[in-house]
């Protein structure tokens, strides 16, 4: 035997077996985790929602019924004007400020401007909600969506209807506060997209519109309370529960 073959011997006489099983397992394991972890190229990054998307939720509704995504909308309108129409179907004013709107709405669609408008509806009663939106030709967030409704007008601090703001839609940047004074001002658009509109067009209103019904307050109030004592039940039960074990 040769000094190289005996030397190699004596090297793996020397090694420890538990070296060698440890060795395999960390091939195997090394082997299972390329397998789990995929390719930089297939995995699939988190989508981040727009702003819009945000805001109105999962979809707005027409209406003949037809629901439309936010994604849709922000394709269709491109870098343009949102506005926020927050209304009831109770409310005077709102059903004298509505045409108004609708005027300036079909003039921009006719010059194909990007425009469009979300009625954000303060109706307690769904069939009132229905009727109003009837006459309307732009969407509005769903009925059903009361929770979203609520948390919008709030966002936008609503204590009176009808309320209508101007919103760059890519952004959501408040271009106009005061948007119903833009519509008295600017019947036809002709200062569309409305960006250097002079300051008291823009600021929010201090003319008196219709304060909200004390019983919008008082549902709202009254979902505040049946939420508190909702969780003071269940609290209750699970105390109960604790107490038995």
């Amino acid at each position: 035997m040769s000094r190289k073959q005996k030397t190699q011997q004596e090297s793996s006489k020397g090694r420890s077996p538990t070296s060698k099983i440890t060795g395999e397992k960390k091939a195997n394991i090394s082997a299972v985790e390329k397998l789990d972890d995929p390719p930089r190229a297939t995995r699939k990054k988190k989508k981040i929602p727009h702003p819009l998307e945000s805001l109105l939720g999962e979809h707005v509704v027409d209406a003949q019924g037809n629901f439309v995504t936010p994604e849709t909308l922000l394709k269709e309108n491109g870098n343009g004007v949102l506005g926020l129409y927050f209304a009831a179907h109770w409310c005077p004013p709102c059903r004298t400020f509505c045409p108004n709107l609708m005027l300036l709405y079909d003039e921009l669609k006719k010059r194909h401007n990007p425009f469009e408008v979300i009625y954000i509806s303060l109706d307690n009663k769904e069939p009132s909600f229905n009727e109003y939106l009837s006459k309307m030709p732009w969407y509005a967030v769903p009925f059903t969506e009361e929770d979203k409704r609520e948390e919008i007008a709030i966002t936008f601090g609503i204590k009176g209807i009808p309320f209508f703001v101007l919103l760059d839609i890519q952004t959501l940047e408040v271009i106009a506060h005061n948007g119903r004074e833009v519509v008295s001002k600017d019947p036809r658009g002709a200062l569309y997209p409305w960006k250097n509109l002079p300051e008291e067009m823009t600021r929010a209103s201090t003319t008196s519109s219709k304060a909200l019904s004390s019983s919008s307050r008082a549902t709202s109030t009254k979902r505040e309370q049946d939420r508190r004592q909702s969780m003071s039940s269940d609290r209750s039960k699970k105390k109960k529960s604790y107490d038995n074990t």
